[in-house]
């Protein structure tokens, strides 16, 4: 019917996208049962579960990015870099894998190799976390002044992400400009508690 009207209004309708990829429902299943354990802590039992969906379809990304981010949480960074190479080699054009990838390693001291990965993330789509993790991986490579650009190109594509400030804040205190920090952490935690993260 919308098609009908589009034609009669005098423009192209809209054509059918079909969905690249559909993965089988028993692995999505596996997957948000997994985050049901994250929620009430039980990372094990979540391990468990994401580690059977990547084994059941290791085209669906998913599971990658929640195993990364239980590993993480636990400090185990070459576990959590390890499943996301692994999601990229599945998928090498995921852009939450290469967002996540980069802003592991600008933690972990390899800010330049963080750029590429994050360079090309932003090249691809407008995915805000790509550029704020790119921002914080510019100031750890000491470009401040690019940092900062990507920071406000960040907040440009949503204001509201808390993420963005908190990592900003953090890069205001490791450059001494604690005025700054206090207000970006301010806005952090305002946000926080606003959208209920």
């Amino acid at each position: 019917m919308f098609d009908y009207l589009l034609v009669l209004a005098g423009e192209t309708p809209l054509k059918k996208v079909e969905p690249k990829y559909m993965p089988p429902y028993n692995v999505v299943a596996d997957t948000n049962i997994a985050r049901q354990f994250i929620k009430k802590g039980m990372n094990e039992m979540a391990r468990a579960f994401l580690q059977k969906a990547i084994n059941k379809d290791p085209r669906y990304i998913p599971p990658y990015i929640e195993l990364a981010k239980i590993y993480e949480s636990q400090d185990k960074d070459k576990e959590a870099e390890e499943i996301l190479r692994k999601a990229l080699t599945a998928d090498t054009e995921n852009i939450i894998a290469m967002s996540g990838l980069g802003y592991l390693l600008a933690k972990k001291g390899r800010p330049k190799e963080a750029i590429e990965i994050l360079s090309r993330a932003i090249k691809m789509d407008s995915y805000t976390p790509a550029y704020y993790y790119m921002a914080y991986a510019l100031a750890k490579n000491g470009q401040m002044k690019e940092a900062l650009s990507a920071f406000d190109s960040a907040i440009s594509l949503n204001p509201y992400d808390p993420a963005i400030y908190l990592l900003r804040a953090e890069v205001y205190e490791g450059s001494r400009m604690l005025k700054e920090a206090a207000s970006d952490y301010k806005r952090y935690l305002e946000l926080l508690l606003k959208v209920g993260y």
